[in-house]
């Protein structure tokens, strides 16, 4: 908390046991550091609105509706027939 990611890049060649050189900005004294990791995980919300495609019918039918995004338990669908319709990686 309270720093900024200001770089991510790979470490440099040659250097066989770190893979990834992040540099991040202290918001309290605006100091910088780099700290050195085998792995990154961008977590920037990219899927955070849903995408909801345009089907002919959808307008018309009269059962529920719903996107993965809003999935959280099976429970609700116990004993219902599911059609599931995607493209996408959700």
């Amino acid at each position: 908390f309270l720093h900024n990611v200001i770089l991510v890049e790979p470490t440099a060649a040659g250097d066989s046991e770190k893979k990834w050189t992040i540099t991040v900005k202290n918001l309290k004294d605006s100091s910088t550091k780099k700290e050195y990791f085998d792995a990154v995980m961008i977590c920037n919300g990219h899927y955070f609105k849903p995408h909801v495609a345009k089907i002919e019918g959808q307008d018309v039918f009269k059962g529920q509706q719903l996107h993965s995004h809003d999935y959280r338990v099976p429970d609700v669908f116990s004993g219902k027939t599911v059609v599931v319709v995607g493209a996408g990686p959700s």
